[in-house]
């Protein structure tokens, strides 16, 4: 018999046999996921609010801006900011949070109840917004199409706003782990629906479309936007690290899974999902809740 077709065979063998044993980690890790999602009912969560929302401006996109150079301000030549009641909107993003972490069965505090989570005696997390900032930034939305051999282009000035948010993570009962700095971030923008069309009478090319430009309810839908996605993000990175303990290897998981309430299934998560950026010792409000918590 042909060596090279022995060799062959053993070589997919054993290819079926590694597929297999990751096709067995993945459905595993799947049941533990959904293990968390219907058995644990007792997630206590504590949100600690901003200090305050950081606006910036830029006229054009930021990595257009000359080098050494940042967004604004100063907010004369931006549609939203200056007028934005930096207040109400904070409040309706953490509202939209709290209300969307309910809805996944979270036991959601704040900083009005802290003695009551301080007092809980099983496991409990700690998500600090330490910092909240909203960018609005100009650019154009273009739009290309060939025709008969010939190329057109249409260009529109485009109003962005993107919402980003750095949440600082910790675990009650393991303070000795290092705080994990999450960021997420979701945006909005001027829209256009629209077509090139060729006359063939007068052979001209005109590019007809809608505009629905941003309104400032639409500044508000993205501060309830982002506490729905965020309060996602909390509750699957709660369920992955449930999902890490258990496992108990030395590695985290490969796959990062997501929740999805709607058809209430256990997926893939790829990219949407928080960005881990760091760890570190806790900020200074993280600090002063780990001492309180000390002193009881």
């Amino acid at each position: 018999m042909d060596r090279r077709r022995i060799s062959g065979r053993v070589l997919f063998v054993a290819w079926i046999f590694v597929l297999a044993i990751g096709l067995g980690s993945c459905a595993s890790e799947r049941r533990l996921a959904s293990n968390f999602v219907v058995r644990e009912t007792n997630i206590n969560v504590l949100v600690l609010p901003p200090a305050g929302l950081i606006k910036s401006f830029s006229p054009v996109p930021l990595a257009e801006l000359p080098e050494g150079e940042g967004p604004l301000s100063v907010f004369e030549e931006s549609r939203f900011l200056e007028e934005l009641n930096d207040t109400s909107f904070v409040s309706y993003y953490l509202r939209s949070l709290h209300y969307h972490l309910s809805l996944l069965q979270v036991n959601v505090f704040g900083p009005e109840n802290l003695d009551d989570f301080l007092q809980l005696d099983t496991t409990a997390f700690i998500f600090s917004l330490a910092q909240v900032e909203l960018l609005e930034y100009n650019d154009q939305f273009t739009a290309f199409a060939t025709i008969d051999t010939t190329n057109y282009r249409v260009a529109f000035p485009r109003t962005n706003l993107e919402l980003s948010s750095w949440f600082e993570f910790t675990e009650v009962n393991h303070t000795d782990r290092p705080v994990e700095v999450l960021y997420s971030m979701q945006n909005t923008s001027d829209f256009f629906d629209g077509r090139f069309v060729y006359n063939v009478i007068n052979g001209e090319v005109i590019y007809r479309r809608n505009s629905y430009p941003l309104e400032v309810p639409d500044v508000y839908n993205l501060a309830y936007f982002a506490g729905q996605k965020n309060a996602g993000y909390i509750f699957d990175h709660l369920m992955n690290l449930y999902v890490a303990e258990k496992t108990r290897t030395e590695k985290p998981p490969k796959v990062f899974y997501q929740y999805d309430r709607e058809r209430h299934a256990i997926r893939r998560a790829y990219n949407d999902r928080f960005i881990r950026l760091q760890t570190g010792p806790p900020g200074p409000e993280l600090e002063e809740v780990l001492e309180k918590e000390k002193e009881q």
